[in-house]
């Protein structure tokens, strides 16, 4: 029983740290690159770009991704 417990908390641990693909200091850095940059850098990653929003006068730009989105899954 106790092998069946240590192997089921083995596998959720794996899957758990397989979950985030950036760090903080990777999405810290980046803010600092333009839309291009941060485009190809994350679909580098499995990233999928939702939609964009041009920065105007008013407001400020923005970016929406999804990660490991299937084409079927909106």
């Amino acid at each position: 029983m106790r092998k069946y417990l240590i192997l089921l908390i083995s596998i959720i641990s794996i899957n758990i740290s397989f979950g985030q693909n950036i760090t903080l200091d990777e999405a810290i850095s980046l803010r600092k690159k333009d839309l291009a940059e941060v485009e190809e850098y994350l679909t580098s990653k499995n990233w999928s770009l939702i939609s964009a929003q041009e920065p105007t006068e008013d407001e400020m730009g923005m970016a929406s991704f999804a990660f490991e989105k299937d084409l079927y899954d909106d």
